[in-house]
């Protein structure tokens, strides 16, 4: 009898790994918190913002009382919505999601011609050369265990 190798579901159990969440969901909060751009490389802002600012006038003196960047739009001011990241692996890749709606407030003042979460290219071709290391890993084990010769 054959036994197959089901990449698909090697793939979602490598996924499903904190390894692989944690770096999902700090790649994530990185181009937003570091480069306050989106999953396209966007920089992200406010629908009030003025003249080549990303925020309104009265929301970068908040910002900077707060000592906060006004330079970029990070959607970290409390942390709850990095809080709320979670990475929920399907079969050929891991989608990021996060409490919008408890949120709704920020997300009113951003287009929705962002998309905020997931990686962007930098991003996914990292997490593709981790995946490809482990899925590696997983294929050799396979063809030893399975190999009849």
């Amino acid at each position: 009898m054959a036994v197959k190798f089901d990449i698909e579901k090697e793939i979602r159990f490598i996924l499903q790994g904190g390894k692989f969440q944690n770096f999902i969901i700090e790649a994530n909060q990185s181009q937003l918190a570091n480069k306050g751009q989106d999953t396209k490389d966007q920089e992200i802002k406010t629908f009030k913002a003025r003249s080549g600012d990303v925020y309104s006038i009265p929301t970068i003196v908040i910002k900077g009382k707060k000592n906060q960047p006004t330079d970029r739009v990070t959607l970290f001011d409390t942390g709850r919505f990095y809080d709320s990241m979670a990475v929920k692996p399907q079969k050929t890749f891991a989608e990021v999601t996060a409490n919008k709606k408890s949120l709704a407030q920020i997300f009113d003042n951003i287009s929705s011609d962002f998309d905020i979460l997931g990686l962007n290219e930098e991003n996914t071709n990292k997490l593709a050369e981790l995946l490809q290391f482990e899925l590696q890993k997983e294929i050799d084990s396979f063809i030893e265990k399975n190999l009849v010769i």
